[in-house]
């Protein structure tokens, strides 16, 4: 059930991070610091995306251990 949810908050990362991108691409950054905000955004949600991964990672090797 854990692992669900972690799945769940991974995938929200990574679709906020999705659109974070395509505002980027797009062009919408009217400014060099709008610009360094989103590249900010984007990298702390693939640090958390990582982060998730990671736990995810650790809880399945634990539970493999104790079987």
């Amino acid at each position: 059930m854990v692992l669900t949810e972690l799945d769940d908050l991974k995938e929200a990362f990574q679709r906020e991070r999705s659109s974070v991108r395509e505002n980027i691409s797009s062009g919408i950054c009217e400014t060099l610091e709008e610009y360094k905000l989103l590249v900010g955004i984007s990298e702390g949600l693939t640090k958390a995306i990582n982060m998730v991964e990671d736990y995810q990672n650790m809880l399945v090797s634990g539970q493999s251990k104790e079987d």
